[in-house]
């Protein structure tokens, strides 16, 4: 399971965040990103963007995306709409052999 951080931005502040719970399977595949786009669309009750390879290379590239009103079929009441993935990261041991304490 990854987190999902979306932010609905207006007027350059954030109107609206929260963070979703997905499988990290789902985001490696086109259909995949679309269906977790569409179920966290539907709980923030927004439409659904238009999703583009443009956003799936963004996607598995950076961990990132901005959608614009204009990757919206419906009109939205935002200035744009960001995902972001958040992988916990495992802590790292930290090999203390050696460094002379």
């Amino acid at each position: 399971m990854v987190k999902m951080w979306i932010k609905l931005n207006k007027n350059h502040r954030i109107a609206h965040q929260d963070v979703y719970f997905c499988e990290e399977a789902l985001l490696s595949t086109d259909d995949g990103i679309l269906d977790s786009m569409r179920d966290v669309c539907r709980k923030l009750d927004v439409p659904a963007p238009v999703i583009l390879p443009k956003h799936v290379n963004e996607m598995a590239t950076f961990g990132r995306v901005v959608f614009k009103p204009g990757d919206f079929i419906e009109s939205v009441d935002f200035d744009s709409m960001e995902t972001e993935i958040l992988r916990e990261d495992k802590k790292k041991e930290r090999d203390t052999f050696g460094v002379g304490y």
